[in-house]
């Protein structure tokens, strides 16, 4: 199953599995169900029915957490902008964007940093900052794991590693665009040790038999073999 055909519900696991980590941890911190995890028999269970819910944007693709957030986000995508800018031809759908606009014509900054006293006409603006101060830097590229302070550089800094000349797999042909990926998928090739109780299909990895317990047994028992 593509990801692009999963069920809004279940995106929000996908985005936890998929990729390279498949870290059982973030699923178990996210999801206070299935915590804490022993380990102490090699088995375990996922309770996909207790994952959060949300929605995607049919337009852009983004995921939203609520239909709250769903809602608010759609109104960038309308052409009703009611809240008009008297100084410019700017028009807005939501009056705070108006109000944080405005502020590039009058160079009000309400917001100041408690560290250095730098000052900012948008509280996100504010917050993008701080991290400078306190290094934190949530968002991770996932192929290398390299982090960054702002979501935008880790965006471009996924570019430099697409390769101009695809990576063809000598086993079966297809192409990839970074040494990441084509390792990856290598793996698919060596032996697979890890068997699904429910239909049998063998996987070379505890998180692809996980992945699959998922999507197609809606969170079944996992066993590991060593777990006889």
């Amino acid at each position: 199953m593509s990801v692009y055909n999963l069920p809004n519900s279940m995106l929000f696991v996908w985005d936890f599995y998929t990729d390279w980590q498949g870290s059982l941890f973030d699923i178990a911190y996210q999801h206070k169900k299935v915590n804490p995890i022993l380990f102490c028999d090699g088995t375990l269970q996922l309770d996909v029915g207790s994952c959060k819910k949300g929605k995607i944007c049919e337009v852009c693709g983004k995921a939203l957490a609520s239909n709250s957030s769903y809602y608010v986000h759609m109104k960038k995508h309308s052409n009703n902008k009611p809240y008009k800018c008297s100084e410019c031809d700017a028009a807005f759908c939501w009056k705070p964007y108006l109000t944080a606009h405005i502020r590039t014509h009058t160079g009000e900054k309400p917001f100041k940093c408690e560290c250095c006293e730098k000052l900012f006409t948008q509280k996100s603006s504010l917050n993008i900052h701080m991290r400078k101060h306190t290094g934190e830097r949530p968002y991770k590229c996932d192929i290398c794991f390299k982090s960054f302070a702002v979501k935008s550089y880790v965006t471009s800094h996924r570019i430099t590693h697409i390769n101009k000349d695809p990576v063809p797999c000598l086993h079966c042909g297809l192409e990839f665009l970074n040494k990441h990926s084509y390792l990856y998928h290598m793996e698919e090739h060596k032996v697979k040790d890890f068997h699904c109780q429910s239909c049998g299909k063998s996987f070379n990895k505890a998180n692809n038999l996980i992945k699959h317990n998922l999507l197609a047994h809606r969170g079944h028992l996992l066993e590991s073999p060593l777990s006889d």
